[in-house]
C-alpha cells in the first residue's frame, strides 16, 4: 500500500497515535480528520503529499515534523488543530495550499523553507493564506537561500509582529502579508528586492522599525512605507 485512502481513519475517537510506514507516499483527503485524541504522528520518510483536510480538527495534536520528502500540502490539511504549537515544514516543500494551517491559533512562530514557490489559492479563497486566522503567530522567518515570498502566504495573519527576510529574497509577491495589522518589526538583510503588490493592505499603526543589515537607500524605505500605511 502506497497511499492512505480518503476518510480511512476519520472520526476515530480513540486513536492516540499514528506511525505511517515508509512505503506510504500519499495521505489522501480527510484520512485522519476529526480524531480528537490524536497527539502523535510519525510520518513516512518517503511521503510526498498530504491531502486536503487530512488532519483537520485533530485538537490534541501539539507538534508535527513533516519529512523533507514532502513537496505538497493541500488545503486545510491541518486546519482547526487548535493545540498545534510546533510545526517543522519539509525542506523540499514547493506547494502550501490555502488555509493549510487555518485556525491553528497556538502556533507562535514558523520558518518557511527556501523551496516554497507556491502558496496556492482559488478564487473563492484568494485572501485566505496558508496560515489564515493563526492569531498567535508572531514571528515569521525564511530559510537562508529563499528567493521569493509567494502571494497570500500570510494573508489575514493579524497576529504577526516580526518578519525576518534574508538577503537572498529578491521578490515579495502580491498580498504576501495582507492584513498584517499588528506588524511591528521588519528586518531586511538586503534592500535589493522587488515588491509587485501590497504587502499589508490595512494601516499598521503598530509598525515600530524597518531595519536593513546593510546600507538601505531612502527610496526603498519610502516605497515600503507607502504600501504599509496608505493602501487600504
Amino acid at each position: 500500500c502506497t497511499s492512505i485512502g480518503s476518510c480511512a481513519f476519520a472520526k476515530c475517537d480513540s486513536l492516540p497515535s499514528i506511525i505511517i510506514p515508509d512505503n506510504v507516499t500519499t495521505i489522501n483527503s480527510d484520512a485522519f480528520a476529526s480524531c480528537p485524541k490524536l497527539s502523535f504522528i510519525k510520518f513516512s520518510a518517503y511521503l510526498t503529499s498530504i491531502g486536503s483536510r487530512a488532519f483537520d480538527n485533530c485538537k490534541s495534536l501539539s507538534s508535527i515534523e513533516i519529512p523533507d520528502s514532502v513537496t505538497n500540502i493541500n488545503s486545510n490539511a491541518f486546519s482547526n488543530c487548535s493545540n498545534l504549537k510546533t510545526v517543522k515544514l519539509s525542506k523540499s516543500l514547493t506547494d502550501l495550499s490555502f488555509m493549510a494551517f487555518y485556525n491553528c491559533d497556538s502556533i507562535t512562530e514558523i520558518e518557511i523553507p527556501k523551496s516554497l514557490t507556491n502558496a496556492g489559492y482559488d478564487y473563492d479563497n484568494s485572501e485566505k493564506g496558508a496560515f489564515n486566522n493563526c492569531s498567535n503567530l508572531k514571528t515569521v522567518t525564511f530559510e537562508e537561500g529563499c528567493t521569493e515570498i509567494p502571494n497570500y502566504l500570510f494573508a489575514n495573519c493579524d497576529g504577526i509582529e516580526n518578519i525576518i527576510i534574508p538577503d537572498t529574497v529578491t521578490t515579495i509577491e502580491e498580498w504576501a502579508f495582507y492584513n498584517a495589522v499588528n506588524l511591528k518589526n521588519v528586518v531586511f538583510s538586503s534592500p535589493r528586492f522587488a515588491c509587485p503588490g501590497v504587502i499589508s493592505r490595512q494601516p499598521t499603526d503598530n509598525l515600530k522599525s524597518l531595519y536593513s543589515s546593510g546600507v538601505i537607500r531612502s527610496e526603498y524605505v519610502i516605497f515600503f512605507i507607502i504600501f504599509l500605511f496608505l493602501f487600504s
